[in-house]
């Protein structure tokens, strides 16, 4: 599970939010992504399937947007290509770490 948004300046500001569950078999990747695209004067739910192929930290995929609230709002692209590098952020815990990050006993 990932999460993100996009941001688009070619016909005015657009930003996404997203929310997208991926999986991986071998280096075949298939993700599912609810968007939210928003001008922040109206807005479109739009639900994105993906295919394609990577690994656990990037992925080339292309995807379509699919219409479910707003289909009327076209500042985006339907069909999608896809290149993305994921980085991993390891957060540690105050009770297992003192304030040096050295390993509690």
């Amino acid at each position: 599970m990932t999460y993100g948004a996009e941001v688009s300046y070619l016909n005015g500001l657009v930003v996404a939010p997203k929310v997208q569950a991926r999986i991986h078999l071998l280096f075949i990747d298939l993700s599912v992504a609810p968007i939210l695209y928003t001008d922040f004067r109206s807005a479109s739910l739009k639900i994105r399937p993906e295919i394609g192929f990577g690994s656990q930290s990037f992925d080339l995929n292309y995807g379509y947007n699919a219409s479910v609230i707003n289909d009327k709002f076209e500042k985006f692209n339907r069909h999608v290509f896809a290149l993305r590098y994921y980085y991993a952020v390891k957060i540690r815990s105050r009770r297992t770490f003192d304030h040096n990050g050295k390993p509690m006993r």
